[in-house]
């Protein structure tokens, strides 16, 4: 079986490229959904996330504060090496199950949809590929478009975020 990644910045339509896969029947998984899974209320991770970025980053509600960790996880390299160290096993477990069940299931491709995979654990799990771009301008829009606030765009944060795919180097 192989396994295509498809990769690209925030808001150039890895989506709407992952969904004509999906359309077909061919099996995948969204590293952006799974870290927001794995950080769910009640998930091992939040008590190893708040000891090392502060125990505010937890809600009284037991939700995960998701802006003030990446706020505080990004500020420096030395955070997102941290953040990453913690969760990016998980997440390329769930990915390698995944694939698991699409190749005892006789798939012959799998479809693996994530931000940033180059450079990260997930791009070993890959056998080719496939980067999605689109104009600056137009990434913007399609963000805005799927309701994220403008104070996220503005600045230099929302700028990176867009233009190198998130924070840094991450999955999902």
């Amino acid at each position: 079986m192989m396994t295509l990644g498809i990769t690209g910045r925030s808001g150039c339509g890895k989506s709407t490229v992952t969904a004509v896969f999906a359309a077909r029947g061919i099996p995948l998984a969204d590293a952006d959904q799974l870290s927001r899974e794995i950080l769910l209320p009640g998930s091992p991770l939040l008590p190893q996330l708040a000891e090392r970025f502060g125990a505010d980053i937890i809600k009284e509600d037991g939700t995960l504060d998701r802006r003030l960790l990446a706020d505080r996880a990004f500020a420096t390299p030395e955070g997102k090496a941290a953040l990453d160290a913690l969760t990016h096993p998980e997440i390329v477990r769930r990915i390698r199950a995944a694939k698991q069940a699409a190749q005892q299931a006789g798939a012959k491709l799998f479809v693996l949809d994530g931000a940033v995979i180059i450079g990260t654990a997930a791009e070993a799990e890959c056998d080719k590929l496939c980067v999605v771009t689109a104009p600056f301008e137009v990434s913007v829009a399609l963000i805005a478009s799927h309701g994220i606030p403008s104070p996220e765009m503005a600045g230099t944060d929302g700028s990176q975020r867009v233009a190198h795919g998130g924070p840094g180097r991450h999955l999902g």
